[in-house]
């Protein structure tokens, strides 16, 4: 079965724990450009990266595990994003 010895130990396992908000948001500023003669304002596309929906499903999971599986309120929740800097109002939960 084992060539040489075998092990004497069972693996040992490490964790590594870091720090996040329940929700990340990615912001992109989209540049303007207004044309000299006519006026009219043109604005640059968005990038590909970026999702065509502002809430994706796993935003929606996250607000219903920390609401219904956590008991967190939909107005705490907007407090502590707020203060991550990720504008989350109570209303759109």
């Amino acid at each position: 079965m084992w060539e040489g010895n075998p092990p004497s130990k069972p693996p040992r396992t490490v964790m590594r724990i870091t720090g996040h908000a329940q929700l990340g948001a990615r912001t992109y500023a989209l540049e303007c450009l207004r044309c000299g003669l006519c006026g009219e304002v043109s604005t640059a596309a968005i990038p590909q990266e970026a999702s065509r929906e502002k809430y994706d499903a796993r935003a929606g999971a996250m607000i219903g595990l920390l609401k219904y599986g956590s008991g967190l309120p939909f107005n705490r929740l907007q407090g502590l994003q707020g203060k991550l800097e990720i504008l989350l109002p109570a209303s759109t939960q």
